[in-house]
């Protein structure tokens, strides 16, 4: 199953590394002796008459003993980066001969771009899909933290 909402297991492992550490809807369970990797939303009871049950913290050292991440959205990453650094994302189209998606950081507090693809018309930032441009732009979100870190 490919899920365009969620940040893939990998990149949602260097978030965590980073201090991403919010509840989420969904998790990882890695077994890697086992070679498994499940995606699961777990199922939410009905606590009282109006909602459903709430997100859990999967990142916890409990979870953690378990095998257990986090799965965070797309949303709740770019988020976790505006808060914690200062650095917010644009993804946006263009067109050429075909339409093509890339993406901008900028770091607020500086007000100066960290990468800015928008001036190469395309290039390295010549994405076929919204979503392929929302995971390079988060990759990149990573890479810059953790070279700076």
């Amino acid at each position: 199953m490919k899920n365009k909402d969620f940040v893939p297991y990998t990149e949602a492992l260097e978030l965590k590394k980073l201090g991403f550490d919010e509840p989420c809807l969904a998790k990882y369970t890695v077994i890697p002796e086992d070679k498994i990797n499940w995606f699961t939303i777990p199922e939410q009871g009905i606590t009282d008459k109006t909602s459903f049950g709430s997100s859990k913290n999967y990142n916890s050292k409990f979870f953690e003993e378990e095998g257990i991440i986090s799965a965070p959205t797309f949303s709740q990453a770019f988020r976790f980066f505006r808060e914690k650094y200062g650095i917010k994302h644009i993804i946006f189209a263009g067109k050429i001969s075909t339409v093509f998606y890339g993406y901008d950081l900028l770091h607020i507090e500086e007000q100066e771009f960290v990468v800015n693809n928008s001036d190469n018309g395309g290039g390295d930032c010549d994405y076929t899909t919204y979503e392929e441009a929302e995971l390079a732009c988060l990759v990149a979100l990573i890479k810059i933290v953790k070279d700076k870190t």
